[in-house]
């Protein structure tokens, strides 16, 4: 089972989603720009792991890291302050 506390195992479930990511043969050119061309998708998809990766960190108590007023800030996060689902794109 995966302890998101422990930073080993978290930097494994990361590696092994960006392996599953990774399917450099599977995909031709065309199909990469298809996908490319979604901006609504690529938007959508950027989002929910955005979100998703925000959840697992308020849920380990980890910090997370935000730019603001021209910095790099490590900021806490509660699980309150996260929405359900990420918003659609405008």
């Amino acid at each position: 089972m995966t302890d998101l506390r422990n930073p080993i195992d978290t930097h494994r479930a990361h590696r092994s989603v960006a392996t599953n990511m990774i399917q450099s043969n599977r995909n031709s050119h065309e199909e990469i720009a298809c996908r490319i061309a979604d901006t609504q998708g690529v938007q959508m998809a950027l989002k929910t792991a955005a979100s998703k990766t925000v959840r697992e960190h308020a849920m380990s108590g980890h910090k997370i890291v935000v730019w603001r007023d021209n910095q790099v800030v490590w900021e806490e996060i509660s699980l309150a302050s996260i929405p359900d689902r990420p918003t659609e794109p405008s």
